[in-house]
């Protein structure tokens, strides 16, 4: 909640790879930014995944660096289809917020932020709820030695939220009438129009 409503009219919060993809593949972002935007939202992760382990990579800590792994009963299947579905309410609630000219902005921040709380709420227990891929594949990184399924399972996390990301992107803009529709960030896009 915070990020959004401190950098949403920079860059449309979306601090996430998937949601990156998602705004992208709707026609709502720039596929000439989004490889900027990977790069930078992986490096963010790696980064605070650094700072995490340098706090807490001592003996007297046991921790597993808040890597995604699945619940020990959880097959795979019902893994993948639990993150698509969160991370699928989480960009529909996304393109609600930063592409819909209807929805009021202040809002913007509470509610993708009850989103994310909503979702951890439901599926945190079966899959910790991650909905992003940089910030799976960072703390997989550094807890593979204390939890070696955080990179075996990685896949399930790189998958479920770039198809629940897609797809909800897609179902909102199937929804939405075209006149209500607005670009994430619009100012962004605003520039690179004019630029071309």
């Amino acid at each position: 909640m915070v990020v959004v409503y401190a950098i949403g009219n920079l860059s449309a919060a979306h601090i996430n790879p998937a949601v990156t993809i998602g705004f992208a593949v709707a026609g709502r972002f720039p596929w000439r930014y989004v490889p900027h935007y990977l790069v930078a939202q992986f490096v963010g992760a790696h980064f605070g995944s650094v700072v995490h382990y340098a706090l807490f990579s001592g003996e007297a800590f046991n921790v597993n660096f808040g890597a995604t792994i699945l619940a020990p009963e959880l097959p795979y299947l019902y893994g993948l289809i639990t993150e698509i579905v969160l991370t699928f309410l989480l960009m529909f609630a996304f393109m609600a917020a930063m592409t819909d000219k209807r929805f009021p902005s202040a809002a913007s921040g509470l509610t993708i932020g009850l989103t994310v709380t909503v979702c951890i709420l439901m599926g945190g227990v079966w899959t910790g709820a991650s909905m992003n891929p940089a910030r799976s594949l960072a703390t997989a990184l550094f807890a593979y030695r204390v939890e070696p399924q955080a990179l075996s399972q990685i896949w399930i996390y790189l998958l479920s939220s770039v198809i629940g990301a897609v797809v909800a992107a897609l179902v909102y803009e199937f929804l939405r009438p075209k006149e209500f529709a607005k670009s994430a960030p619009e100012d962004l896009v605003q520039v690179v129009q004019a630029s071309e």
